[in-house]
């Protein structure tokens, strides 16, 4: 295999990665809404009920136990962080892709650099 043929396949890797980190950042994205709404909303209306609420209490009390785990789930995932990782990957990424296409003299190597900087970029936005 010559340096040619080595250079065309790491664009298909290339490809694949960057269609891996989309489809996390949509996922990690997605649930930084569908964990922030809800736990916001819950902790609203917790706090508008208390002031004045007079009653059973389950409604409350329920209401404060999902906007704790909503909160919790949120803190504890750091979704929005990963997002924004994977986001950052993707388009570091995508300008490689773009090098590599424009760049008559590309090497395997930068594919490996580049890969090796978009992982430390993962690893920054990981949250733990």
């Amino acid at each position: 295999m010559n340096t040619k043929d080595v250079i065309s396949e790491l664009p298909n890797e290339a490809y694949k990665q960057r269609k891996f980190w989309l489809v996390c950042f949509f996922f990690w994205g997605s649930l930084h809404y569908i964990l922030g709404i809800p736990g916001t909303i819950c902790s609203v209306i917790v706090a508008t009920m208390s002031i004045n609420f007079s009653g059973d209490n389950s409604l409350l009390v329920g209401l404060s136990i999902t906007a704790a785990v909503f909160s919790g789930l949120t803190n504890f995932l750091t979704p929005k962080s990963k997002a924004t990782g994977y986001l950052t990957a993707w388009r570091v990424m995508n300008e490689e892709i773009v090098a590599s296409k424009t760049q008559a003299n590309y090497s395997s190597e930068n594919f490996r650099e580049i890969l090796s900087k978009c992982e430390n970029i993962l690893a920054q936005h990981d949250g733990f």
